[in-house]
């Protein structure tokens, strides 16, 4: 199951070596890995998991906390904006979402982080939809 290829992603947090890698980098990789830790955070159904990310924003927020910061604020603030849009688009007298067309916009980050000791490759990549 798919919580299983959660559970043992999260694991590599645990890994002396990757976090290194993630501490020299921070700046680069939490705008990156903060927003789906946070939602994993307050929605996931698997308790373990729940647990797991608490402990990498945990891990976070202790690396970099005026970083972490910025990225709770920001985050929270795109969250709010998001729900204003929905319920605007609920409101009488306006066309359902099926009837309104639609564009969809979607943007690819990809973050290579490449170092010779032991070849060692991580490859980061954001996807972001926006309509």
């Amino acid at each position: 199951p798919q919580f299983q290829v959660a559970e043992r992603a999260l694991y590599f947090w645990n890994n002396e070596y990757i976090m290194s890698l993630i501490e020299e980098h921070n700046r680069l990789i939490l705008p990156i890995m903060f927003p789906s830790l946070y939602l994993i955070s307050k929605d996931h159904w698997n308790q373990t998991i729940v647990a797991l990310v608490y402990n990498v924003l945990k891990t976070f927020m202790e690396m970099n906390n005026q970083l972490f910061d910025e990225l709770t604020l920001s985050y929270k603030l795109n969250a709010r904006r998001r729900s204003g849009r929905r319920s605007r688009g609920r409101r009488p007298g306006r066309r359902s979402r099926s009837a309104q067309s639609t564009s969809l916009t979607v943007t690819t980050t990809t973050t290579r982080l490449s170092l010779r000791q032991g070849e060692t490759r991580i490859v980061i990549s954001r996807v972001l939809m926006t309509s």
